[in-house]
């Protein structure tokens, strides 16, 4: 967005509510976010517009009522930041009807909400593991170390780690499945 234009964002809220809005906004940011990657072709647009929906949602927020949905406030919001992005780029942009706009949102929440039942699921699961397994998981994606580094900290031969490591991703994927599968049974 334009950045000259732009105000500087300032505290207009009563005390307390500062709270309540970061955690509504962290709860629901990768619902809006998702919606407007969706429809805007550029992630560096799509990053701009999710900026001025978040100031936007931030200097309205007095008006939003607690207990609604966040996040389809938050994407009404960006519905129509959206439409003045389309407005100002509309020699390259494609316009959607609002039966569309209302059906990329339908399937944005289903991927977002089939995620985070993953992601739950999957925590659940690396809960479960033994300790060595959680440790080479722990070193592998915590502290970003490859599978050279950690054979040569832990003195194990490559191939060896490579193998433990597809077992117990093979064992957390069939985990999340079973997870998951279960929490449909009626």
């Amino acid at each position: 967005m334009d950045s000259e234009n732009q105000q500087p964002v300032q505290n207009i809220l009563p005390s307390g509510l500062d709270e309540s809005f970061l955690s509504l906004l962290m709860a629901n940011q990768r619902k809006i976010y998702g919606f407007i990657l969706m429809i805007v072709p550029s992630r560096n647009d799509a990053d701009d517009i999710m900026q001025e929906t978040t100031i936007v949602m931030w200097r309205k927020y007095e008006t939003y009522q607690m207990g609604t949905n966040f996040s389809a406030w938050g994407i009404q919001i960006a519905r129509f930041l959206i439409m003045n992005y389309q407005r100002r780029r509309k020699d390259d942009m494609r316009r959607f009807s609002k039966d569309a706009y209302e059906k990329i949102l339908e399937i944005t929440n289903e991927i977002i909400d089939s995620n985070d039942d993953r992601m739950k699921a999957l925590q659940g699961c690396v809960a479960k593991l033994n300790g060595n397994d959680s440790t080479l998981l722990d070193m592998r994606y915590s502290q970003n170390k490859t599978i050279q580094s950690i054979a040569k900290d832990m003195d194990r031969p490559i191939a060896g780690l490579y193998k433990v490591m597809t077992r117990i991703h093979g064992s957390l994927r069939d985990c999340v499945r079973k997870t998951l599968a279960a929490w449909e049974m009626p």
